[in-house]
């Protein structure tokens, strides 16, 4: 993933991290009506490229959180700015 749109699926996944910070794979999957096992791997990319931090959350490790790191949270600053100034939306301004 070169770059990120606010309106594809991982957009949306960070944005659900963004506005609740701690939240889970169960979580996100029922908030975009997706799998969990399709949650696992979009989680996995974002991670893998820094946009999204884990911590465990129990000792058994089975409850992990997930938070959007500082990296990603400038780059939804950005994207959210250039979607504010309807930048990539045909706009002739």
């Amino acid at each position: 993933m070169n770059k990120l749109d606010l309106f594809s699926s991982k957009g949306r996944l960070l944005i659900q991290v963004a506005k609740k910070p701690g939240t889970t794979i169960r979580e996100l999957a029922e908030n975009l009506f997706v799998t969990k096992r399709t949650v696992y791997g979009m989680v996995g990319e974002l991670r893998s490229i820094g946009y999204l931090v884990v911590k465990k959350g129990r000792p058994d490790g089975k409850a992990h959180h997930y938070y959007v790191s500082s990296f990603g949270l400038a780059e939804l600053r950005k994207l959210t700015e250039q979607v504010d100034k309807g930048v990539g939306f045909g706009s002739s301004s």
